[in-house]
């Protein structure tokens, strides 16, 4: 059974010492998830993190979607996309975004399962300057 729960900093930290070459530091999440005006949450299967993510505030009704996955996040993909599915639209609704983006080096087909569009390439964008797509949703009127 997945539980989706708030996000605490003590999430972050343990699924981010069990995972390989992240390329942000482990507070500079913690840092950016906890913001004021941002969202976020885990997801637990038999009380162990799968995931964690959400959406930081970057101003202006702008945020940008993150998620962090363990190697166990396989064993309930579907459930966990599931609830993603449906808290996106929520967080963007309650933290008033009319805007959110997201990038990724590696995994673009999450973001069009969540309804996000392709909006180009960015060079040298990531945080060790790979190459990045950037995807959008908007929400609202």
């Amino acid at each position: 059974m997945i539980e989706i729960v708030p996000l605490e900093s003590s999430h972050i930290e343990k699924i981010y010492d069990s995972l390989e070459k992240i390329p942000i530091s482990k507070m500079d999440y913690i840092t950016a998830a906890l913001s004021p005006g941002s969202l976020a949450y885990a997801a637990i299967q038999d009380g162990t993190i799968v995931a964690c993510g959400g959406i930081v505030n970057i101003g202006w009704n702008r945020g940008e979607a993150w998620l962090l996955i363990t190697p166990q996040f396989k064993s309930c993909i579907k459930s966990v996309y599931g609830f993603m599915r449906k808290l996106l639209p929520q967080m963007a609704k309650s933290g008033k975004y009319r805007r959110v983006q997201a990038t990724t080096w590696n995994n673009s087909s999450l973001f069009k399962h969540l309804g996000f569009s392709v909006e180009g390439l960015l060079l040298c964008y990531g945080p060790n300057g790979e190459d990045t797509l950037m995807y959008s949703r908007i929400f609202g009127e």
